[in-house]
């Protein structure tokens, strides 16, 4: 409106904005946000309430849209910026494996990326797995350990499983309890 002017206007619109954000999102797609991007075209703006709102330049992009899962060249490179939503998002979004945090109130085990071996033996021991007595050499719980080290290790396969837990040293297979 013409003569009427708020100071901060922009940065006041962008922060309420993001204090919302999370909330919002959740309620319709009934998963977190952890992490919002915005693109800047320096051809019609400097950015400026971006970067004061403290969001991160990442880099630029090729010069691409998107349209109908096309992508056509336009030539004009964006910034892209983003601006984590929670204190931890980036440990969280950066972790090899998904954090709990994620996991909207879903209780797994452990988390992962904190894990070690003593303690993923003592959740694996948790887990119950129905088998017969009869030929049972190891309990349940080695088993999946060197299951999951495998598979950590970049077994894809179950021969590639056996392969992996046939190279180990025997000071290795025994630490594990086999």
């Amino acid at each position: 409106m013409p003569g009427v002017r708020v100071k901060n206007l922009a940065s006041q619109i962008l922060a309420t904005n993001l204090k919302r954000l999370p909330e919002d999102w959740v309620k319709v797609y009934d998963h977190p946000v952890w992490l919002t991007e915005t693109f800047i075209d320096h051809t019609r703006f400097a950015g400026t309430c971006y970067r004061a709102a403290g969001f991160i330049p990442l880099g630029q992009t090729r010069g691409f849209r998107r349209n109908a899962g096309y992508y056509y060249k336009h030539g004009v490179a964006k910034t892209i910026l983003v601006h984590p939503l929670h204190q931890e998002a980036r440990q969280w979004l950066t972790a090899p494996f998904l954090s709990p945090a994620l996991l909207m109130g879903k209780n797994p085990l452990a988390d992962l990326n904190r894990l070690s071996v003593e303690e993923l033996l003592t959740c694996l021991k948790e887990v119950t797995v129905p088998r017969m007595p009869r030929g049972v050499r190891h309990q349940s719980s080695v088993v999946l350990t060197l299951i999951v080290c495998a598979v950590l290790s970049g077994a894809e396969s179950f021969l590639g499983l056996g392969r992996w837990a046939a190279g180990l040293p025997q000071s290795t297979l025994k630490h594990l309890g086999a």
